[in-house]
């Protein structure tokens, strides 16, 4: 049975970025067939853009695991969330603009964020905090816990600017989240012995000329969660394509050197 979409929640925070989008008609019967809903007869531009939730986009389930994680949120009776529930430890002001960011996520976005992810963050001023661990997060999911970790923008002397980066940031890492395949969580006895068999690859890897087999993936992984942050709203360099490419390929070729 075809279902339709209550997006009135989420319409109060979510803009259309690029409204051109829904006008390919190839794109309109994927997102239908991925959201479960009945294609119109003879659907027109401004039809589809009524009938496709405001926050869809191809960038939304690029990848197989998004798409697993979309169905699984529309099974659960599309629901909203409020971003101020994250589930946060760290500095205040990076978590003022981690709730901003969860406002301007797509609401299937915002729920998986808060009910599978730790978000951690170290401020302006801080070297390091304490403080005692967030409670555990809402409700069960199949996914394992993910963290993601922030960091005030040092670099950046003017404060607005420090804050758009911050948040383009926040929201690259969040399309991580979304997009990615859910790894295994690493036991820490076994660590040590995962690490040194992924550094043993890459050596390898290198030694017969397939180095840029195991660049790939992650460059890909990169230029993914950055265009879905673009489509999001976002800048800087969580959303710079060729920033996020560049130090993709620069985190594997460091350790060929080490």
């Amino acid at each position: 049975m075809r279902r339709s979409i209550c997006c009135a929640k989420s319409r109060t925070r979510w803009s259309r970025v690029v409204p051109e989008r829904f006008v390919n008609l190839g794109e309109y019967y994927r997102f239908c067939a991925v959201l479960n809903l009945q294609p119109l007869r003879d659907p027109m531009p401004p039809a589809r853009l009524k009938q496709i939730p405001e926050w869809m986009s191809s960038e939304l389930i690029i990848t197989e695991h998004a798409r697993v994680r979309l169905k699984r949120w529309l099974a659960a009776g599309s629901p909203d969330a409020d971003p101020a529930h994250v589930v946060y430890g760290g500095d205040h002001d990076v978590r003022v603009e981690v709730v901003h960011v969860l406002s301007r996520v797509p609401p299937p976005v915002l729920v998986h964020i808060l009910t599978t992810t730790l978000v951690i963050g170290v401020g302006e001023t801080d070297g390091g905090w304490w403080d005692v661990a967030p409670a555990p997060l809402p409700q069960p999911t199949s996914e394992p816990l993910c963290i993601i970790a922030l960091a005030w923008p040092t670099y950046i002397q003017d404060r607005t600017d420090a804050i758009e980066e911050l948040r383009g940031i926040a929201a690259h890492e969040m399309a991580h989240g979304w997009l990615c395949k859910p790894r295994r969580p690493s036991v820490p006895t076994e660590y040590a012995a995962e690490k040194l068999e992924h550094e043993t690859y890459i050596e390898l890897a290198s030694k017969v000329g397939s180095i840029e087999e195991v660049i790939a993936p992650g460059v890909t992984n990169e230029q993914q969660a950055a265009q879905l942050a673009t489509v999001w709203g976002f800048r800087g360099a969580g959303t710079d394509h060729t920033h996020q490419m560049r130090a993709a390929r620069r985190r594997v070729l460091d350790r060929i050197k080490e």
